[in-house]
């Protein structure tokens, strides 16, 4: 059966914005929109259009300081599985060796749209502790992870607002739903560079998230602790901000 004209269409806009892509494997300089132009003999417009939709999922990202788009953190986290196992299983083993040092759940999150990925999770030996799976996707205001991509990534909290008509997603009594608080909430993230979530997810648990960059401060995931209250009196906090601290500057070197 011959292909339609639609299928036609798409099977082209899907070839051209392969091409697009093509450039952008093996290579760290970037390209901006008139180079590619150049390159592939397409429209400004058209390329545009293409980098726009691929920026959208975070497969690529623009450098403000070369003016270049370059491969985007959610590729980069990809390849971390496909192309390099060995640095794959250090990421694991760090987030297994935080939660031996802690007894806390260590979790790996990036932003995918609206929502946040699991990368990875580290479930603590503790009989007492909060379990997460890899793979699963919560709303992008989930914990203290959420605040963290809120505070340091895009889209802006008057656009999440705007995402949710102005009703937050509630998963206990605790959590943050009134505006002014949540914008007060990202006010502290950027002010500590971390945040303490309180029951806010899960009943009589807490936790902290930390952002986790690159070495040019580019935001690529969020690293977690997560333990029963009873585990992590307020006492506990400094210690345990130290050492999630250090795991995540550990994990965004493998991951630049």
């Amino acid at each position: 059966m011959p292909s339609s004209p639609l299928a036609t269409r798409i099977n082209s806009s899907v070839d051209k914005a392969l091409e697009v892509f093509s450039f952008f494997l093996g290579q760290d300089e970037g390209w901006t929109i008139s180079d590619l132009s150049r390159r592939t003999g397409m429209y400004k417009s058209r390329i545009y259009r293409i980098i726009k939709t691929f920026e959208k999922h975070e497969i690529l990202r623009l450098n403000e300081k070369t003016g270049k788009y370059e491969l985007g953190s959610i590729i980069k986290i990809n390849s971390l599985v496909q192309n390099g196992k060995h640095r794959s299983q250090r990421v694991h083993e760090i987030l297994r060796d935080l939660s031996k040092e802690t007894s806390g759940t260590a979790i790996l999150r990036k932003k995918l749209g609206w929502k946040l990925l699991t990368v990875d999770v580290a479930v603590s030996d503790h009989p007492l502790r909060i379990s997460y799976e890899k793979g699963t996707r919560h709303p992008l205001t989930f914990g203290a992870a959420g605040k963290i991509f809120i505070a340091y990534d895009s889209p802006p909290l008057t656009e999440v607002l705007q995402h949710y008509n102005y009703r937050l997603p509630s998963f206990t009594k605790k959590s943050i739903t009134d505006p002014s608080k949540w914008k007060a909430s990202i006010c502290k993230v950027k002010a500590k560079g971390y945040y303490l979530s309180d029951g806010e997810t899960i009943w009589g648990g807490r936790g902290i998230a930390v952002p986790v960059t690159d070495k040019q401060g580019h935001l690529l995931a969020a690293l977690s602790l997560a333990l029963p209250t009873v585990l992590f009196p307020l006492s506990r906090l400094p210690g345990l901000l130290s050492k999630t601290r250090e795991a995540a500057e550990k994990i965004g070197e493998l991951l630049a």
